[in-house]
């Protein structure tokens, strides 16, 4: 599925990458494409490859190339790498839940209990709008200060 799509050319360099501009459109178009890819090649796995799935590959994928290790010093780069959306994980939405209140948490709850693996593009896209303000115009990727994971 990697290959079939355009997430191999993405972890190929900072200039295969799509601006910040048309990040969000090029995520979703292979989010699609992955979606679609899916139907044909991963049948024997129990549920269905939604775009909450999609978007966890492409995040994870990513994130190990362009997000852990030296920054870059290119402005283009770090804007791109600044655009990149962090994996979302109930332990993720959990910490946000547990740092907000009132609606803002309560929201976080909901996305949180829905489950990451059934979002469909509206609701994944809910969740990056959520925490592109959560963040506040820093780097998307800093929302991980939330993810308390198994320390």
């Amino acid at each position: 599925m990697i290959e079939a799509t355009d997430l191999r050319a993405w972890g190929k360099g900072w200039s295969l990458l799509p601006t910040p501009d048309t990040f969000e459109v090029a995520h979703r178009k292979l989010r699609d494409a992955l979606v679609h890819e899916s139907l044909s090649r991963v049948s024997s796995i129990t549920g269905s490859f939604t775009h909450g799935v999609a978007a966890k590959l492409i995040n994870c994928y990513l994130k190990p190339i362009y997000a852990c290790g030296m920054l870059p010093t290119n402005p283009d780069s770090l804007n791109k790498l600044n655009a990149l959306h962090p994996p979302i994980d109930r332990l993720l939405l959990d910490g946000l839940a547990q740092s907000s209140t009132g609606a803002t948490a309560a929201a976080w709850r909901k996305w949180r209990d829905k489950g990451w693996s059934k979002y469909n593009s509206d609701q994944y896209e809910a969740v990056i709008a959520a925490i592109r303000a959560k963040i506040n115009g820093r780097p998307l990727w800093e929302i991980e200060e939330f993810w308390v994971g198994y320390q």
